[in-house]
């Protein structure tokens, strides 16, 4: 079963997945996020995001990026839709409300890949790396 087939699988056990809308495609979303937010390489370069929030954690430590999200969308109150894009082991989108992904966001966050939280509208960005490394930022959209 591919990674895909099943993470669709296990977020039906936890939630109603009609609650999430589901893309066969995540190209125009990782397109969109490049022309936005500055990237190196296929990432997005935190260093160059104004204010930025970066943190590193042991690589399967997910309790940890579950709560650094919990912690940012908190401070910041998001609580908007947002798109659900993985880098290499899952190629769909995923759009969400952020409730839907805190009840599911273990299941995404343990496939191994570089994973990307984006509201709709770009103003904002998490990114969780396979090395553990975590971030948040705002885009010029938000200012």
């Amino acid at each position: 079963m591919t990674f895909e087939k099943e993470l669709i699988c296990d977020l039906d056990k936890i939630i109603d997945i009609s609650k999430i809308y589901i893309e066969k495609s995540n190209d125009k979303y990782f397109a969109n996020l490049a022309k936005i937010f500055p990237v190196l390489g296929s990432k997005i370069n935190w260093k160059k995001v104004p204010e930025s929030i970066e943190e590193d954690v042991q690589s399967d430590d997910f309790l940890s990026q579950i709560i650094f999200f919990k912690k940012i969308c908190e401070k910041f109150n998001l609580s908007e839709e947002c798109i659900v894009i993985g880098d290499s082991a899952i190629d769909i989108a995923m759009l969400m409300s952020i409730d839907v992904l805190n009840l599911c966001l273990m299941k995404i966050i343990e496939i191994p890949q570089h994973l990307y939280v984006v509201s709709k509208d770009y103003s904002w960005c998490f990114s969780f790396t396979m090395e553990g490394n975590m971030a948040f930022g705002f885009s010029n959209r938000s200012r």
